[in-house]
């Protein structure tokens, strides 16, 4: 899902930026190893520069919004 989710973004990445809009990706999870699995995500992306992809350990961000599900294998 994160990933078909990510490349929806980055196919409209022109009509992001001809809005100057910043695009931020949270890339949530435990702390054991998430930002190396974090790493190996957005490595084999080309980002435009105005995509950012930040680390949410602990579900802290995605908690406080309230966009975490508990479905197997998702966040």
């Amino acid at each position: 899902a994160c990933n078909a989710q990510t490349g929806q973004l980055l196919a409209s990445a022109a009509k992001f930026a001809e809005k100057e809009a910043q695009v931020v990706l949270v890339y949530p999870g435990s702390p054991p190893g998430l930002a190396q699995r974090a790493k190996e995500f957005a490595n084999d992306k080309a980002w435009p520069v105005n995509f950012h992809l930040v680390v949410d350990q602990d579900y802290a961000l995605t908690n406080l919004y309230g966009l975490r599900w508990n479905a197997p294998n998702e966040t």
